[in-house]
């Protein structure tokens, strides 16, 4: 089917480009809007070319100036072509809106485009997810009656080598022992997690 691949229109603006079966060869007529392009008025340029795929259009100027005022050019004037279309015999005609080419910033910061800081950055991305999870099961020497789950902690042990180990309370239990003298002794267990970022040397 008829299809409108590549445009190098100039001005630069909406145009509407209408391509039909003319018997051996499709014609391709420029027009500035839609209604223009339906009923075949006002037209501003046009060509005649033969069927086949992505094949390159050079029009020729109508006598209608396009919306801006000034002459049909080549918005690239290195390229020989004013469109490029693709279209077989019997195809159906085809009206398409093209247009206009915007100039948008780039979406990456400049501060990102040197290839020590993209590395720099896929580092610190890679870091930010790679983690590992330790659990550990703790008893306590007394009864903590406001900790609860979700506290961060920090300990330190001489057994289990650990020094200002920060974790996150994930259980806590306690535990009521009747000792021989009558006496109530209150044992606090904890579930810990400590989250190990793994780090890129």
């Amino acid at each position: 089917m008829f299809d409108v691949i590549d445009w190098n229109t100039d001005p630069n603006q909406r145009w509407f480009v209408k391509v039909a079966d003319i018997g051996s060869e499709m014609r391709v007529e420029l027009f500035n809007s839609a209604a223009d392009a339906l009923v075949g008025t006002n037209r501003v340029a046009f060509a005649v070319v033969g069927f086949g795929a992505a094949v390159a259009v050079t029009l020729t100027a109508d006598s209608t100036p396009p919306a801006y005022g000034d002459p049909l050019a080549k918005y690239n004037a290195a390229l020989s072509y004013h469109l490029v279309v693709d279209g077989a015999d019997s195809d159906t005609t085809k009206t398409f809106a093209i247009g206009p080419f915007t100039d948008l910033p780039s979406i990456e910061d400049p501060l990102m485009l040197s290839e020590a800081m993209i590395q720099a950055r896929g580092e610190v991305e890679i870091n930010r997810g790679t983690h590992s999870r330790f659990y550990t099961s703790l008893t306590l020497g007394r009864h903590f009656p406001a900790l609860d789950e979700g506290a961060i902690v920090t300990l330190s042990s001489v057994r289990r080598g650990l020094v200002g180990v920060r974790q996150k309370v994930i259980g806590h239990t306690t535990e009521a022992r009747i000792e021989e003298n009558g006496r109530l002794l209150l044992v606090d267990s904890l579930e810990t997690v400590e989250f190990l970022d793994f780090v890129r040397q």
